[in-house]
């Protein structure tokens, strides 16, 4: 009816308040695509601005049976592409019949703001649409959707699980120490001890930045899903540690 300059029909008593504190936003968004968006794309628009990410569906999808789904998080600088290919995280999820998502983060060297969102892109709402687009296109299993992340990507996967702790099932990140909170999200993860950039011992990265000690982090989480603080550790090998 729009596109005709036809009248367009209202169902219900028109109070349903919430249906209708968006139209505005939706519409602006809509504008947006059909402006300067590209056939065969897919958009989401988040916090007001464009955001990007890549979706990658097995070949064996049909959608009849509902899918698990990885979140991989490139760290500071990263793209979605890069992440792809130095992972190559599709190959081995490909068999399983794992859908995989690659987001980007935002700014001219692509980052995820996992510290004030009052300041900055609030990733977390965007992560939110992300699941609800994804909830309304694929048959996704919300019991087995997961976030990996490294380094500031790994910081937000951890940032997830505290503010989205029902979204997600589990997390694993590589070179990201994020300090934890309440929720009780089972965490993997996979540390350096020569790490400059999230040192081992904890300390300050950079002005004002300041990580804690890996042991001190992980503690923190293995007390939040309820495990013994006092790890059991073993060594398979020279130089690597599993605790």
């Amino acid at each position: 009816n729009a596109i005709d300059d036809q009248p367009l029909p209202l169902y219900g008593d028109g109070l349903q308040r919430r249906d209708w504190l968006y139209v505005s936003d939706n519409a602006a968004g809509i504008d947006h695509v059909l402006r300067h968006g590209a056939s065969g794309e897919t958009y989401n628009l988040s916090g007001g601005i464009e955001r990007r990410y890549l979706l990658h569906v097995p070949a064996g999808y049909d959608g009849r049976a509902a899918a698990p789904v990885i979140f991989v998080l490139h760290g500071f600088g990263g793209t979605p592409e890069a992440m792809r290919d130095m992972t190559a995280i599709t190959e081995g999820a490909d068999p399983f019949g794992v859908i995989t998502v690659f987001p980007m983060g935002t700014g001219e060297a692509p980052a995820w703001n996992i510290n004030d969102l009052s300041v900055g892109p609030d990733d977390v709402a965007f992560f939110s649409d992300l699941l609800a687009a994804l909830d309304a296109t694929l048959c996704i299993d919300g019991a087995r959707v997961y976030v990996a992340g490294f380094s500031n990507g790994g910081g937000m996967a951890q940032k997830l699980a505290c503010a989205l702790p029902d979204r997600f099932a589990a997390v694993a990140t590589i070179a990201a120490t994020y300090l934890p909170c309440s929720a009780s999200v089972p965490v993997i993860a996979f540390h350096g001890v020569d790490d400059v950039s999230a040192p081992y011992a904890g300390g300050e990265i950079s002005p004002g930045v300041t990580l804690p000690p890996v042991r001190t982090a992980i503690i923190g989480w293995a007390t939040a899903v309820g495990c013994d603080t006092e790890p059991a550790v073993v060594e398979p090998a020279a130089g690597i540690e599993l605790a």
